[in-house]
């Protein structure tokens, strides 16, 4: 699915959203990546790893588009100050 066409304010806004989650939300996440990981590892069921792993990987999707929103925020930043 193509990716809504932001404003550079929107970008900002949502990178500084992303860039101030509370730190027990980014540690949660964290740790729950790592219990998941330490229960896919020791699942010995095929069909049980295979939902581990997709949550694994669910949870790896939502990480990586913070950090995205993260780093668009600070490019938009950056932009906005050189035409400034």
């Amino acid at each position: 699915m193509p990716k809504k066409q932001r404003t550079q304010q929107e970008r900002i806004s949502e990178g500084k959203a992303a860039e101030n989650l509370p730190k027990v939300f980014t540690d949660s996440m964290d740790q729950i990546e790592e219990d998941l990981t330490n229960s896919w590892k020791a699942e010995s069921d095929p069909s049980k790893r295979e939902q581990f792993w997709a949550q694994i990987q669910s949870l790896k999707l939502i990480k990586d588009e913070l950090g995205r929103l993260m780093n668009d925020g600070k490019i938009a930043r950056k932009q906005r100050d050189k035409e400034q």
